[in-house]
Parts: C-alpha cells; sequence; structure tokens
C-alpha cells in the first residue's frame, strides 16, 4: 500500500502515553491521519473525498490545535465553513453548514486567546447571524456564540440583542420539542415545516448538552432510557 500527502510542516506540541500500548497506538495513528489531512486547511483527505467539510474540519481544528498548534490551518478552514459578505438563499448547500464556523471561531479564542480571528470575520459573524431564522438548538448555540464575542468587542448592545435572540428561541426550542412525558427532545418537524417528527433520537440530546439547555435534572433518564 502506498500513499502520498502533501502535508503541513508542523512539529508536535502534546505528548500522551498510558501502560495500554493498544491505546498508545491508536493515538499514534490518529495524529498521522489528523496530520495528513492537514494542508492549508483541514481536508477529509484520508478520512472521504479529499474535500473540505464543515463539522469535520473543524473536529479536526479542534484536535489539531492542540496536538500541533497551527492556528493559521485552524483559521483556514474556519473561514471556509463561514459564508461570504451579504450572503444569499443561494449561498446555502447544506443548510447547518455555515452554523459551525462559530464553533470554530470559540474554540480558536478558547485555544488561543486571540481576538484577531474573530474580528478578522468580525462582518461576515454578525451578517451570518442576521441570515438565519429557524429554530433549532444548534442556531441558539450560534447566538450565545455571538453575544460571548460582542462582550469580547465590547460592544454591549449587539451582545444584549444577541443574548435576547438565544432566550427567545430557547424558549420556543423548549414550547415545541421538549417531550415533558419521555423528558426530551424530540427530532422536531418534518420537511414539510409543518408535520411534527415526535421521534426521539441522539441528534437532538447531543445537541442540547453541547449548548447546555439539556436539563440536568433528567440526566439519568437519558441514558437509563
Amino acid at each position: 500500500l502506498k500513499f502520498d500527502a502533501s502535508m503541513w510542516p508542523v512539529e508536535y506540541q502534546m505528548q500522551f502515553e498510558t501502560d495500554d500500548e493498544y491505546i498508545n497506538n491508536l493515538f499514534k495513528m490518529s495524529s498521522a491521519t489528523l496530520h495528513t489531512s492537514m494542508h492549508r486547511f483541514y481536508l477529509d483527505g484520508v478520512k472521504r473525498d479529499f474535500l473540505p467539510w464543515s463539522m469535520d474540519a473543524l473536529v479536526s481544528t479542534l484536535g489539531g490545535d492542540y496536538l500541533f498548534g497551527d492556528q493559521q490551518v485552524s483559521k483556514n478552514g474556519i473561514s471556509i465553513a463561514l459564508m461570504p459578505l451579504n450572503p444569499k438563499l443561494s449561498d446555502i448547500g447544506i443548510p447547518d453548514y455555515p452554523l459551525h464556523a462559530l464553533f470554530g471561531l470559540k474554540q480558536n479564542y478558547l485555544r488561543f486567546g486571540d481576538l484577531t480571528t474573530s474580528l478578522q470575520y468580525k462582518d461576515r459573524i454578525t451578517q451570518l447571524l442576521d441570515f438565519y431564522a429557524y429554530a433549532q438548538i444548534m442556531l441558539y448555540y450560534n447566538y450565545m456564540t455571538g453575544a460571548y464575542f460582542a462582550n469580547l468587542w465590547k460592544e454591549k448592545v449587539l451582545a444584549s440583542r444577541y443574548s435576547k435572540l438565544a432566550q427567545d428561541l430557547k424558549r420556543k426550542i423548549f414550547k415545541h420539542f421538549w417531550d415533558d412525558e419521555r423528558k426530551a427532545f424530540i427530532n422536531g418537524t418534518m420537511n414539510d415545516g409543518t408535520t411534527i417528527d415526535k421521534r426521539i433520537s441522539h441528534h437532538a440530546q447531543y445537541w442540547a448538552i453541547l449548548a447546555d439547555i439539556f436539563p440536568k435534572e433528567h440526566y439519568d433518564n437519558l441514558f437509563e432510557n
């Protein structure tokens, strides 16, 4: 088996070792795979089809930022996920795709403590948050991240606006999608936008936990049932 790749020149900044050689080898192989996918931005690379994919790229960014500490490749990957300036409906492919960008931007700030990246993309961040108008937990998380950055930018009015949007959306999410009998979030609505999909899947619960809105008093029920 022969494999050719042009990889970004980085050095490992993170070490990991246990007394289990299998786990050590898994870490080494995973690290090598991540490095192989690291060009000018994070690619699906050997994982799939040599294209940038939003959540894959940002998961790679999360790992790579701690493993290699190379901020530029991460920033390039985040910029690919964002929508262009003055976005239009025709710019949307997968509807959720651009919403992953703010996950990456917040992670970037938490890792490097540098506001430069968010300020560099500030117009695209605010335009993206103005563009979306449908109820889901992922958008709630984006509004909260927008408020987080607006506070860091010292723009209190903007921060207040995003916080209000987030809290209004949170109330709607619980009103329409929380199943009080089963103590979990339903899937939501079907493609027609009106038919309710009352199934319980792991996806809605995952986003609710990530966004910190899943009621903690029902965690036991979530894992048991």
